[in-house]
């Protein structure tokens, strides 16, 4: 028996079937190697089923009793084994069985003399991301000095009436200076208790986005008004691992969303609830919240993207959150068992919410927004063909109607006309 509970038998004949190099396509490190001493065995045995539930893939159904033979096992260098046990969506159970078939299968044809078979062909898929494109994003940052500090700048917007319930009004503080999307310098603005008007100083994104400490500050702007934006779903956010999460609608009631599928129809969940033991029905001693996290990405130089991560938050009664200690092992447990159909499912679910199931998001300052389109942006990858791997998903669009497309030319047209200056007009703003 080895170190690692696969008896030596076992390990002798999946050492044999893949001839002692790595069975990940096209790596083949030897992982037997010959010294004065001998022979020093350094491949990894790697679980195609891994052999607790909890593991990479451990949720497939097999007995446990075959989970450490030659036939759920296959033989990898250190680096490729790293690499599938990370990345469990692309590398399942399925996906491993054929790799470890063709690796051993080429094995045997090399012993035996015969020629080898065709390779399999690559195959070409544009593949989902979690990544939500940025269609627009506000032409202007305005700063000016400001001597309050952050918590008497909130009550002055506390105190203030909103010019309309939908605008935010996401500011930072640093330096001594106030930056905001929103117009300090105008005169009954909401922040004009805390700064001077005549001081106010508008700054281009162009000359934004040149400092790498003013790009900071401006990725920092966006994601408070995401926060805004959330909070004002009535999303609850924590804080210390910063993901929004759902909050039950009553106190000790489950909370069910209803969404637009993938599919373009009606789906509801379970987004508030307290779990029960499968065995004997009683409800757990904590409450399950799905969460995500949220965050605005500079992706290149003219490109954004606002990435969806599905997570969970655990409290105690629906409210009141777990300590540290109580939560990782058991959101490391769920997430585990969240593949391809499941996490696009809430990624779906979440784009869903923010949109009210319209073609964008729309985070509006005054004269200002951010527009959130809501097709996952894709990309392009080719692999070698897996007989049986292809998996059907596809990322349906919300349709379009007037009150989207009304809200959507409301919320850029004034910032159209206001970017619409000349790079020698804005070459006159310092942000030094």
């Amino acid at each position: 028996m080895t170190a690692s509970g696969i008896p030596g038998t076992e390990e002798r004949k999946l050492y044999l079937a893949s001839g002692g190099v790595c069975a990940f396509p096209k790596c083949m490190t030897a992982l037997v190697i010959h010294n004065s001493s001998g022979e020093s065995y350094i491949g990894e045995m790697a679980h195609i089923v891994a052999r607790s539930r909890g593991g990479p893939r451990g949720g497939d159904d097999l007995d446990p009793a075959e989970r450490n033979k030659a036939e759920n096992l296959v033989l990898l260098c250190c680096n490729c084994h790293k690499k599938v046990d990370d990345d469990k969506l692309t590398f399942t159970a399925k996906v491993l069985r054929q790799m470890k078939s063709d690796h051993e299968t080429r094995v045997r044809e090399r012993v035996s003399g015969q020629p080898p078979v065709e390779q399999s062909k690559a195959e070409h898929h544009e593949m989902l991301s979690t990544l939500l494109p940025v269609e627009y994003i506000p032409s202007f940052v305005y700063s000016a000095p400001c001597e309050h500090t952050a918590g008497e700048v909130n009550a002055v917007l506390q105190s203030q009436a909103s010019p309309a319930p939908a605008l935010l009004t996401p500011y930072i503080l640093r330096d001594g200076s106030i930056m905001s999307f929103t117009d300090l310098a105008a005169t009954k603005g909401i922040f004009a208790p805390v700064v001077d008007p005549t001081l106010v100083t508008r700054i281009p994104v162009s000359a934004m986005l040149e400092s790498e400490d003013h790009s900071r500050r401006y990725v920092a702007l966006m994601n408070w008004a995401l926060d805004g934006y959330c909070r004002a779903l009535g999303l609850g956010h924590d804080q210390r691992h910063d993901r929004y999460y759902f909050v039950p609608k009553e106190l000790g009631q489950a909370r069910e969303e209803e969404y637009a599928s993938t599919a373009g129809l009606r789906a509801t969940r379970k987004v508030v609830w307290q779990p029960t033991t499968r065995l004997t029905g009683m409800p757990k001693r904590f409450w399950l919240h799905v969460a995500a996290s949220l965050r605005f990405h500079r992706l290149g130089r003219d490109q954004w993207g606002l990435s969806i991560r599905p997570e969970r938050h655990l409290t105690h009664d629906g409210v009141e959150p777990l300590p540290p200690d109580e939560i990782g092992r058991r959101v490391t447990r769920l997430k585990a068992r969240m593949y391809n159909g499941p996490y696009l499912d809430e990624v779906n679910l979440w784009r869903s919410y923010l949109s009210g199931s319209r073609p964008r998001v729309l985070l509006r300052f005054d004269g200002q927004a951010v527009v959130i389109g809501t097709k996952l942006l894709t990309f392009k990858c080719s692999h070698p063909a897996i007989p049986g791997a292809e998996r059907a998903v596809s990322d349906r669009q919300y349709e379009e109607d007037l009150f989207s497309l009304a809200d959507f030319t409301e919320a850029v047209s004034r910032e159209e006309r206001e970017a619409d200056e000349t790079e020698d007009e804005f070459r006159k703003y310092d942000v030094d």
